[in-house]
């Protein structure tokens, strides 16, 4: 619906605002919008695994903001970590790496460097995917890697494997951009994304709403 930029722009909006203020109330309405914007793309079942994996981190640093400041520095903590993750998980969620890489294109970055980064996004579930079978073979074979000092020996049955299918994935990923003439001058773009009407709406009512925010929380 919206060009891959304009999600881009707000997204880096929304982070901005987050890390600025520190006030509770602004915190909770703002992860609230989120909350809404996910279910209304109807992503909740997503979402559910995204917090599983944000919340620890969360409560992590609003236990050592806690023990070093207060409780509502803690609380503030932990809203701004939630919200700044749910931020991201809609860029993502709404926005395929391939579709983001034809936008920057279009604003005149280099293509490798475009490719990397929409690469980088396309292949974390490759290596999520790999983690899970390196991990799960490893314990059929009955070596424990739960987090622990006592296990920190056995760490390496599963880093090894980890490093040799990374190596093993770029090699692969190089291959198949050789034969396809990477390097080649002749390449010419697809036509996609245009910035619309639309777009500059949506960015401008991102910008006022971060102004709004920089404003209540002075």
């Amino acid at each position: 619906m919206f060009d891959p930029r304009t999600k881009l722009y707000c997204t880096i909006l929304a982070v901005a605002g987050f890390s600025l203020t520190g006030q509770i109330p602004l915190l909770a309405a703002g992860l609230l919008l989120m909350l809404t914007g996910v279910l209304l793309l109807r992503m909740t079942k997503q979402y559910r695994s995204w917090i599983l994996v944000i919340l620890p981190t969360a409560l992590f640093f609003g236990t050592v903001t806690w023990i070093a400041a207060d409780g509502r520095q803690a609380a503030g903590a932990v809203l701004r970590i939630v919200a700044i993750g749910t931020s991201f998980f809609l860029f993502f969620q709404s926005t395929a790496p391939e579709d983001l890489a034809d936008a920057l294109r279009r604003t005149g970055l280099p293509y490798p460097f475009v490719f990397v980064l929409s690469a980088s996004l396309s292949f974390v579930p490759t290596i999520r995917r790999m983690i899970g079978r390196i991990y799960d073979a490893q314990r059929s074979r009955g070596i424990p890697l739960k987090p622990g000092i006592r296990t920190i020996s056995r760490y390496a049955s599963f880093f090894i494997p980890l490093l040799v299918g990374s190596f093993r994935l770029s090699d692969q990923l190089a291959e198949a951009l050789e034969i396809r003439g990477f390097d080649s001058p002749e390449r010419t773009p697809a036509d996609g994304f245009r910035f619309g009407l639309r777009d500059w709406i949506l960015c401008s009512a991102c910008t006022l709403l971060l102004i709004l925010l920089l404003v209540l929380a002075g």
